[in-house]
């Protein structure tokens, strides 16, 4: 367990002793911007920020720039960006706002879907890109990992030993954020439940400048740390501390041989889609559905020829080191994706040949013609992203995991998010399929606005989606059944360059209307308006819209008692999608949606 030393309980007045304990830096006496060893970009003075495509790149324009920059359109402009060469950059940037009064943003990779790892005013944001380190512990058989690592690098490494984990698709998505938002898995979360399963400690710096070490709770030995896992682990990312590193104990191919999946894509049509939703509703309902078996369906929209230039599109073409990959130009293409992932380690069972017979009987005479002539040319597009392949063959699991994590981003544009937890094992007779097939067609009939959606298989008793006995951190909504991420891409500017505000109307307004058919009393997903800390909506206020993203008050609370113990003074508070945000910012202006 951890020291003593590098514990801490929930009393708000220990960070007004932490300056007389030997472990913990002295506060600075001054608010003047200290010299860090890595990189800095501060605001420019009288900085106008310009989404659009007439806007200047500067650096820190460039170094500002996340994920979610063109879908918050002059909101995430920290008053300087600070790439932390070390754990002393840590400590010297939490001293600084302590000492300033201001607040810290933590950012590992800019990948939070709504912006929230960013910040604006006088606070500063902290990149932890750097922290890369990756070793392997043959004794233990656990690796330790810096927070910046990739997801890409990190199926690289642990590919390598014959070893995996569980993890989201995005490739170039980092390990801190990853782990606090939980981390959850298309490809075989129902098998081997999420990422933040299978990490047994962190690293982390707290607002009292001490950095501690927090391991995963073992009911025999209670700890007093195991309040800040339980928080920090799905109480919303960098609202507790800077995780800086944390340590894995993997999966291992040669336990689970004879893994096999299957791909199937082609060019969309209502008709086809719907067939495919259909099959991901019937095993949706199944709630013996062994935990070996992950479906999940899909649609991505077209990636025209010709991108309007925006400041994605820009940085994808003008600063790739930052922005990472873009998506080759597509037709709108969807597909099936299913893995066997052989929990029990035997060979390849009669049961898994039926669970893939079953699907090619399904799909094959989805296939059009057009789709067998397109063949060369839609299966290399597609295989860039997740590789066409048959039940045939058996994949290492650690191959797998790396073919399913998307190198590439899929679209250079702003989008409007949603992700919707389903409760319901109904989906197959109460018209969720053609629910689905019709609020997707009015996206890809609208000019301007482009589809990436997922209908993911997450439920049933067998599910390891879901924690065995009690749960450790306050991540939500494990007992989801269908989980539908619904990412509506749209231009921003006419093909002029200029300002074009209708699909971004349309798109906003798509989200709230479809999602009265989707939850509520008659909604085809459940009764319940349940989201994740990892995939907000739009948002601007987590006390306000707690009900949606905690399991209960109870829990809410729980982390909020960790927050008012670690963060005092809410140095890390630095928007208002934080725990307890609302006794700085005040009350937000809610967003909420009809659910009847």
């Amino acid at each position: 367990m951890a020291d003593p030393q590098s514990t801490f309980d929930l009393d708000p007045t220990r960070s007004r002793r932490a300056a007389a304990r030997p472990d913990v830096v002295e506060p600075r006496t001054t608010n003047e911007f200290p010299r860090f060893a890595g990189q800095v970009f501060k605001r420019p003075p009288r900085y106008h920020q310009e989404v659009g495509a007439r806007g200047e790149l500067d650096d820190y324009t460039a170094h500002a720039y996340q994920y979610a920059t063109s879908s918050k359109p002059g909101e995430l402009q920290p008053a300087a960006i600070v790439y932390c060469a070390n754990e002393a950059d840590v400590a010297l940037a939490v001293q600084y706002a302590k000492s300033a009064g201001v607040a810290v943003a933590v950012r590992t990779g800019g990948h939070h879907f709504w912006g929230f790892s960013s910040t604006a005013d006088q606070n500063i944001q902290v990149d932890l890109s750097g922290f890369r380190q990756f070793s392997y512990d043959e004794a233990s058989r656990t690796v330790t990992c810096g927070v910046g690592l990739k997801l890409e690098e990190l199926d690289e490494k642990l590919g390598a030993l014959g070893a995996f984990v569980p993890h989201g698709q995005c490739g170039a998505v980092r390990l801190g954020g990853h782990l606090q938002s939980g981390g959850f898995s298309v490809l075989c979360g129902r098998s081997f439940g999420w990422f933040s399963d299978h990490v047994v400690s962190f690293r982390i710096v707290t607002a009292d400048l001490r950095t501690r070490v927090v391991h995963r709770p073992d009911p025999a030995r209670p700890h007093v740390d195991d309040e800040l896992w339980f928080a920090a682990i799905g109480g919303s990312p960098g609202n507790f501390g800077v995780v800086t590193e944390m340590t894995l104990r993997p999966l291992w191919d040669v336990d689970h041989p004879e893994s096999r999946t299957m791909t199937v894509y082609m060019h969309y049509t209502p008709e086809a889609h719907e067939a495919l939703l259909q099959i991901v509703a019937d095993f949706n309902d199944d709630d013996e559905l062994p935990a070996d078996f992950n479906v999940c369906t899909f649609i991505l929209g077209a990636h025209p020829v010709v991108l309007r230039q925006n400041i994605d599109t820009r940085m994808m073409k003008e600063r790739h080191e930052l922005y990472g990959e873009g998506m080759e130009p597509h037709p709108t293409i969807i597909g099936l994706w299913a893995t066997w992932c052989n929990l029990d380690g035997g060979a390849f069972s009669e049961e898994a040949r039926a669970f893939f017979d079953e699907l090619d009987r399904r799909t094959r005479p989805l296939l059009s013609k057009r789709d067998r002539l397109a063949a060369k040319l839609l299966g290399p597009i597609v295989g860039k992203v997740v590789p066409v392949r048959t039940p045939d063959q058996a994949v290492p699991m650690s191959v797998l995991t790396d073919a399913y994590c998307f190198p590439k981003r899929v679209h250079a544009n702003p989008y409007v998010s949603a992700t919707w937890c389903g409760q319901s094992q109904q989906t197959a007779s109460n018209g969720f399929a053609r629910w689905a097939r019709d609020a997707t067609a009015e996206v890809e009939a609208q000019p301007g606005c482009y589809p990436d959606f997922e209908w993911v298989v997450c439920g049933g008793r067998h599910s390891r989606n879901r924690p065995a006995g009690e749960a450790h951190s306050a991540v939500a909504w494990r007992d989801v059944t269908m989980l539908c991420f619904q990412y509506v891409h749209f231009d921003n500017t006419d093909h002029l360059g200029r300002d074009w505000a209708a699909p971004r109307a349309f798109s906003e307004a798509w989200v709230d209307r479809t999602k009265r058919g989707g939850v509520g009393p008659d909604g085809v997903l459940g009764r319940d308006d349940r989201r994740w800390n990892a995939f907000p909506e739009q948002d601007e206020d987590l006390d306000q819209e707690r009900a949606h993203y905690f399991q209960s008050e109870e829990v809410y609370e729980r982390v909020l008692a960790v927050k008012r113990a670690v963060d005092p003074d809410d140095v890390f508070t630095a928007n208002r999608f934080c725990v307890g945000a609302s006794r700085k910012y005040g009350a937000g202006r809610a967003r909420t949606v009809q659910s009847a």
